[in-house]
């Protein structure tokens, strides 16, 4: 696990590197920024939390999560690469969570970006800042959960586009099977009725 770090670093630097990354970013805040305020109706409630925004991070990370999964193992399938790495001192455990842990590094730093809503709430009123935090972890949680399998889909295909249907697909029979099921929330209300 020595090199752990460095594969991080590597993956992480070759996202940062990359165009597709900030405009997934960028997308994923509007598009959360605008659901949150006009279809889950923030600004007619008291905001005592960001559940109004929240509430769409499921299905907003059925788009991005298959987006930065294809930068995960797409370029390792390339002759040059592929044989760079299998000379490397590097077990397959290593290079698959350091290249899972910077993905998910992504994700936090991409929920982390919603800070001007937290100010927001916590200008406009009296914020509940632990339930936010709650919501925050409980989101990267999800997205941890969602990346697993479209890291899982990484290795069984190479090309980007198969990619990222694959994995849009499957997330999303997963999230329809969770939502139908009837599944009861902490709040006690189920899910299908949310």
């Amino acid at each position: 696990m020595k090199r752990l770090p460095v594969i991080f670093k590597r993956q992480l630097s070759s996202y940062l590197s990359s165009p597709t990354t900030y405009l997934s970013i960028a997308t994923f805040l509007i598009a959360n920024t605008v659901l949150g305020l006009f279809v889950g109706n923030f600004l007619e409630k008291t905001p005592e939390n960001l559940h109004a925004f929240f509430q769409f991070h499921p299905w907003l990370y059925l788009f991005f999560i298959p987006i930065i999964s294809t930068l995960l193992w797409a370029n390792e399938h390339k002759d040059d690469a592929f044989c760079f790495t299998s000379t490397l001192p590097v077990s397959a455990l290593e290079l698959t969570l350091g290249k899972f842990l910077a993905a998910w590094t992504l994700c936090a730093l991409t929920i982390l970006l919603n800070f001007p809503l937290v100010i927001t709430i916590n200008y406009l009123g009296v914020a509940d800042n632990s339930t936010i935090l709650a919501q925050s972890i409980g989101s990267w949680l999800l997205a941890g959960a969602y990346l697993s399998f479209a890291c899982l889909i990484c290795v069984l295909a190479y090309n980007r586009l198969i990619i990222f249907v694959i994995t849009l697909a499957l997330l999303f029979a997963v999230s329809t099977a969770i939502t139908s099921s009837g599944y009861v929330g902490p709040s006690g209300a189920h899910l299908a009725d949310r």
